[in-house]
């Protein structure tokens, strides 16, 4: 299920960033002027990879589909901030898989409506 299939990867995401915790804290908050401080931004670039590939994918099932470029960046940020969100506001691994797991569902769902369009439109 497109809405749903994605708890593997929530949780392993989560799971990561809470097993490096501090290094993550550090980089987020403290990687201006490192060789790190565009680390988010080569997040944004392969998760947009990963997204254009399922995208294709979902258009060889369904070619009356297109993707909306514009949107799938938006998403993908908007994606990627709520791991940040978690990770600098919920100290506790557990509460955030909790919160993560109600997030994804949101953003996914919504992901399906704005990222894959009807090609008349």
């Amino acid at each position: 299920d497109l809405y749903h299939d994605h708890g593997d990867l929530e949780e392993g995401i989560v799971h990561h960033l809470y097993s490096n915790y501090d290094s993550f804290i550090l980089l987020l908050k403290g990687a201006q002027g490192s060789k790190f401080e565009n680390c988010l931004n080569y997040l944004v670039v392969k998760f947009e990879e990963d997204y254009r590939a399922l995208i294709s994918d979902i258009i060889k099932i369904k070619p009356e589909i297109q993707q909306d470029e514009y949107m799938l960046h938006w998403i993908t940020h908007m994606s990627i901030d709520a791991f940040i969100h978690l990770l600098t506001l919920e100290p506790d691994e557990k509460k955030a898989m909790e919160h993560m797991k109600l997030i994804m569902k949101y953003i996914v769902s919504g992901w399906m409506q704005l990222v894959i369009r009807p090609s008349n439109e």
